[in-house]
Order: structure tokens, then C-alpha cells, then sequence
């Protein structure tokens, strides 16, 4: 508790001290025409250099040293942390003349201007030239937005210091890069978790000073930083803190800073703490999947064990890496323009794009949220032995999708960017284009030839209104509105329709919507139901008719697996469940048996639960007997299908929830 008062103390005494003391700089904001000048659209900006390598390094807390509202959570300043180590981490590279600064800060993102006023004070404090500046954010959810005056100006004054630091310090520097993958289940397509794309590519780069000393380690990967973010919604107060590459880095530092300790004193060589730098890739739609709950066999929790594999895993990445003292080092700069949708918040078209290139490696740097798949697209094109992304760099412009799934407008990603449907065709074609210019562009997509249409009616034999939705995965539907997917109200038939989809299995819900409905938030009542297929293909119309009642079965409120009353035997398994409720005589509740491996993620848990490898009826009594099961780990499920349309829905059956896992040996 002391520890954590005078902390906060510090804290106060550095902010008071950063906003008594302000340089005099350019105005802000300022206009992002001046920023991204029209006369500079379409020019690549080039500087290149050859020879040996100098590194600086340098790293500062951002932890904000007042009270200040929290990005998520209810909008009250306060000052709860769960963690200090907010940090801003800087990284000179010096090849001749040729100076470029990669800064990456634990915040959300920056704002055009934003991030221009932090270059511009900079430059005029360090001289460092402001257009050779990487400025990218982690994605940190757990910090203030950084637009607010007082954020903006403290965040400026602290990564100043840091670059003095790294200055001052520089030193004759080899380096290298290298690529390891991450299992697969490790992150998930966190709006497409059947079918939808995943990279588990892992990024890592070594510095070592010219005695071969570790010096510093870089690392990229595409997950978003927000499961340890403590509030989202508008009832609670959020804390600060790291998002998971801070606690990455850390335990990075904490292992690597041990064994050094020792075979830097048994060498005889100057002991220094270990450098970590980390920046997000391609994340837009991949958030750690949080599957696993095991260190070495021992139980952990899940957090801590999606961030000590990842860490173990740049660590073995780094150990492979061989580093080298002279370097061609390229870097690029391109100012893009693209078309802003018709009602957008957005009214600059133009945005920065940049690439720095390291021997054999490839780092193209942009401003948005790109998706797993279209990162993808840039490791296979741009050329290099690696070639990776650093994402929500120098702007904001929200997320960068492919085309097919901008014009579908049905997941948060789609409809996040004031851009139109070409973003993603245009800045992946303009970065790969720059780290690469024998690439050749795909053709734009013809929406009426790639999409098809959905068309259908519903049944619906009630008085209120109701909306039809679609969405990309089988799960219940969220009361947000960037998460509903896409929706229309039927015409006074039930028939509805929805055009520009993209090809694939797509999944139609129907909501019970208040009378004065006008697509608002906290304007739904009740999910009729959700999880109906519908098979798209490209330029056809798919058919889908809809039955779906208002009469809901309200006598039974839960069902709960009594776990000690399992019992195993040759190929069955046996027990009961706890029912609170008036079963009717035409009631049945049902049960299936589950391989354990067959449910690959629990994150939309309902897309496994359609296919049981056994199903059973529960008896009047509870009672319960699965047969006829090979040997393997099992998982049990209950439900009761309050609409009768023989599919799994929780949130509107009532469900038991998985049972622990159970062992059926031979």
C-alpha cells in the first residue's frame, strides 16, 4: 500500500512539474491538411544508407500522474491502477546520416494531430527530423485517450526525455530478425471463430552491442491488447494499466535480465538490463483466445498463461537469431488518399504510410486496425525473408479490412473507418508496393459479380415489431449496435433481403424490437432466435424462410450439472442434473456428449455445441446416460429449448453450461 501511495505521489510531482514548464511549439491542433499536404499525395519519399549500425534506447513511464477518465469504463476521472508499468519505449537506429526513431507507447492510438504535435516537439527539443519519426501505439485499452490536452502534453515532455536517454547512450550496435509461429488456438478471429482467418506468426528481432552482448529484443504480433482492460462499459470505473505486451516485455526482461546477470559477470563484461520493444501487428480482428490454463502442467490463470507462452516463444526466437554489424538501411514515406464514406466523421481523405527496411527484413508501418488476412497478404508479398507490419502508427483511421468484408458491413471491423470499402485494397496494394515495387495489384472487386444476396421471409406469429439480422458467426446477439451484425425490419409479409454478402455460411437471428424503434441503442426486447445457416455464393441469391414464434416456454429457470454424481463405465457415462422447474409431460431435456478436442474454442461456444458425438434425454428424475462412447475426455452440456427449433441457442434456452472435463478410460 506505501508502495503504491508514494508511486502515486511520484506520479503527481512529475505531472505538476511537466505542466509548469511547457516549450513553446507549433499550435494545435493542426489542420490535417498542413499534415498530410495534397501537394505530397502519390510521392515516395526516400532515404537510404549503408554501413555500420549505432543504436540509442530509451524508456519512460506514461502512467498518468493525475486523475483522467480511462479509454473504457464509466467516464470519471480516477486514478486505480492495477498495474504502473505504462510505458513509452524509443529506438534509434543510426546507419551514416541516416537517422530513424521508432517510438511505440502504451496507449490506444494517436490522432493525426496528435501524433504530429508529439514529432514536432521532438524535433524542435531534439533535433531529430520529425518525418524520419515512427510514432505507433500498442493498442493499450487501459489509458486515457490521448487527444486530451493534458495527455498529449505529458506524453510528449516523457518520450523527449527518453530520447535524450537513448542519445546519450548510444553505442556500435549488430542486429538481426527472425520468424517463429505461435499454436493457433493460442489467438482467435474474435467475429469469424469458425472459418475465419488466424496468423500466428511471431516476429523477433535481436540487437546486440559489437562484444555480442544482448542488448535489446523487438518483437510483432497480432493480438489485441485488451484482456487485461477492467471495465468497457458505462457502470464501472476502469483502472490503468499494461495491456499483455507490458506484461510480455516485462517477464521478457525479468528471465533474460537473470540469466545475463550471471554469464556477463563470468565473461567479465559489463552487465546492462535488457531493452524490450514491442509492436502490434495485425490485430484487427484477432484478441488472444485465452483456451489454455497451464505453465508446465500447473494450473495458472489464463492470462498469465497466453502472456509467459508468448514471452518463452520470443525468447526462443531471439536465442536463434544471428545479428549483423553492417546494415542497408531504407526508409520510405508515402502520403495515400482514399475516398471517405458519404456520412463520415472523417473529413480528411489522406493518411501516411512508411516502411523501413533492414537488410532482409521489411517493416511497413500504417495508421489503422488491419485484419489477420490481409496482414497476412504482405508477409507473402512484400518480398523479404520477414517482412512484418507495425499497425495504428502516426493516425487513426479505424479498421482496414478486405473488400469483400467493407461491402458485407456486417462485423465491427467493417463498419469501424470513416474510409470506404477500397481501404484495405488500397493502403495493402500502396505498403506492399512500397517495400516491394515489382508487386503486382489484384484487380478491384466487382461487388456484383464476388457478393450474393440473401433473401428470405419470416413467420412470426406475434404483435411486435421485429428485425431480421445476419452475422458472420453463430452466437448470441449483443444489445450493442457494433455488434449486431446487419439487420432490416420485414415488410408487412415478413419477406426481408440483404445484398453485398460476402460468399460463405452466414447466420440469421430475429429480434423483438420496441415499437418506436429507429436502430438505437436499448431499443431491443427479446432474441426469438439465432444461428439459422444461410450457404452465400458469389453473385447468386440465397433463400431462407424463417419460423419463429413469440410464445416462448418459461417453466424452467435453470439446469445445473450435479458433477458428483458422475459416474463412468464401459463406454458410458452417467449422472444427474438439477432442474429448477415445472416440467410439462411434452418437455424433454436434452444432453450431449462432447469430445473435448472437438470444441476447439470456447470463445463462441456455440457453433460446437450443434454436433455432439451422443445425445440423450434427461429423465423425469434428473437422470442422465450417455452410451455407446470410445474412450477419450469428455465434455456435457444441457439445455432446454424454450423456442422449439431443435437448435442449441444460450441466452435463449435455458443450458447447464459445459461440465469439467471427464476421463472415459478403455
Amino acid at each position: 500500500m506505501i508502495k503504491g501511495i508514494l508511486m502515486r505521489i511520484t506520479l503527481a510531482l512529475s505531472g505538476f512539474l511537466l505542466l509548469t514548464s511547457q516549450p513553446v511549439v507549433s499550435a494545435y491542433p493542426r489542420d490535417t491538411q498542413e499534415i498530410f499536404r495534397a501537394e505530397d499525395v502519390g510521392k515516395v519519399f526516400e532515404q537510404a544508407a549503408e554501413g555500420s549500425l549505432k543504436v540509442g534506447m530509451g524508456a519512460i513511464t506514461i502512467a498518468p500522474p493525475w486523475p483522467i477518465e480511462p479509454s473504457y469504463g464509466k467516464q470519471v476521472p480516477t486514478f486505480e491502477f492495477y498495474g504502473p508499468d505504462i510505458m513509452a519505449k524509443v529506438l534509434i537506429l543510426k546507419v551514416g546520416d541516416l537517422e530513424v526513431l521508432l517510438i511505440e507507447c502504451d496507449v490506444i492510438g494517436f490522432r493525426a494531430q496528435t501524433a504530429q504535435y508529439i514529432k514536432d516537439r521532438i524535433q524542435q527539443e531534439t533535433g531529430i527530423n520529425g518525418a524520419n519519426i515512427i510514432l505507433a501505439a500498442t493498442h493499450n485499452h487501459s489509458y486515457a485517450r490521448t487527444h486530451r490536452e493534458k495527455v498529449r502534453e505529458w506524453i510528449a515532455g516523457q518520450v523527449v526525455k527518453a530520447i535524450r536517454t537513448a542519445r546519450k547512450d548510444m553505442f556500435n550496435a549488430r542486429i538481426g530478425f527472425g520468424m517463429g509461429t505461435l499454436r493457433r488456438r493460442i489467438t482467435v478471429n474474435r467475429h469469424r471463430t469458425v472459418g475465419g482467418f488466424v496468423n500466428t506468426h511471431l516476429y523477433v528481432g535481436r540487437i546486440d552491442d559489437s562484444e555480442g552482448n544482448l542488448r535489446a529484443i523487438l518483437f510483432n504480433f497480432g493480438s489485441h491488447p485488451n484482456i487485461f482492460t477492467t471495465a468497457w462499459g458505462p457502470d464501472t470505473i476502469g483502472k490503468f494499466g499494461p495491456g499483455w505486451p507490458g506484461y510480455a516485455m516485462k517477464y521478457i526482461e525479468l528471465i533474460k535480465n537473470g540469466q545475463m546477470l550471471f554469464s556477463q559477470y563470468e565473461k567479465g563484461r559489463e552487465y546492462h538490463d535488457l531493452f524490450t520493444f514491442f509492436a502490434l501487428g495485425a490485430a484487427g480482428d484477432q484478441q488472444p483466445s485465452l483456451e489454455f490454463d497451464q505453465i508446465d502442467g500447473i494450473k495458472v490463470p489464463q492470462r498469465k498463461a497466453f502472456v509467459v507462452e508468448l514471452a518463452r516463444r520470443v525468447m526462443e526466437v531471439s536465442d536463434q537469431i544471428r545479428t549483423e554489424p553492417e546494415v542497408r538501411m531504407v526508409f520510405k514515406s508515402k502520403v495515400i488518399e482514399m475516398p471517405l464514406k458519404e456520412k463520415a466523421w472523417r473529413k480528411e481523405p489522406r493518411t501516411l504510410l512508411q516502411a523501413l527496411i533492414l537488410n532482409n527484413t521489411a517493416i511497413g508501418v500504417i495508421p489503422g486496425e488491419l485484419t489477420a488476412e490481409l496482414g497476412a497478404r504482405f508477409e507473402e508479398h512484400a518480398g523479404y525473408d520477414n517482412s512484418f507490419l507495425i499497425t495504428i502508427a502516426n493516425d487513426a483511421i479505424g479498421y482496414i479490412t478486405s473488400e469483400a468484408e467493407a461491402y458485407e458491413a456486417i462485423t465491427y471491423e467493417a463498419k469501424g473507418s470513416s474510409f470506404g470499402p477500397q481501404r484495405g485494397k488500397i493502403i495493402l496494394d500502396e505498403i506492399i508496393g512500397l517495400v516491394n515495387p515489382d508487386y503486382i495489384p489484384r484487380p478491384p472487386l466487382d461487388p456484383k459479380m464476388a457478393l450474393g444476396s440473401v433473401a428470405g421471409r419470416v413467420n412470426y406469429d406475434g404483435n411486435r415489431r421485429i428485425v431480421v439480422g445476419l452475422s458472420t458467426d453463430c452466437k448470441g446477439i449483443s444489445d450493442l449496435p457494433w455488434f449486431w451484425g446487419r439487420r432490416t425490419e420485414p415488410d408487412s409479409l415478413g419477406n426481408f433481403s440483404f445484398d453485398h454478402i460476402a460468399p460463405g455460411v452466414r447466420y440469421l437471428y430475429v429480434k423483438e424490437v420496441k415499437d418506436d424503434y429507429t436502430g438505437e441503442p436499448k431499443q431491443d426486447l427479446r432474441t426469438l432466435m439465432y444461428g439459422q445457416e444461410v450457404l452465400v455464393s458469389a453473385g447468386g441469391v440465397s433463400t431462407a424462410d424463417i419460423n419463429v414464434s413469440t410464445h416462448l416456454k418459461e417453466n424452467v429457470k435453470f439446469i445445473k450439472i450435479d458433477e458428483g454424481s458422475i459416474l463412468t463405465g464401459a463406454g458410458k457415462i452417467t449422472g444427474d442434473v438439477i432442474v429448477d422447474g415445472d416440467l410439462q409431460p411434452e418437455d424433454r431435456i436434452m444432453g450431449g456428449a462432447y469430445l473435448e478436442s472437438s470444441i476447439y474454442y470456447r470463445w463462441h461456444l456455440e457453433h460446437y455445441l450443434k454436433s455432439p458425438v451422443s445425445r440423450t434425454t434427461v429423465g423425469p428424475s434428473g437422470r442422465f446416460e450417455f452410451e455407446g462412447l470410445l474412450p477419450g475426455r469428455y465434455l456435457l452440456y444441457f439445455w432446454f429449448d424454450k423456442n422449439g427449433n431443435g437448435r442449441i441457442e444460450p441466452g435463449i434456452d435455458v443450458t447447464s453450461g459445459l461440465s469439467k472435463p471427464i476421463v472415459l478410460k478403455e
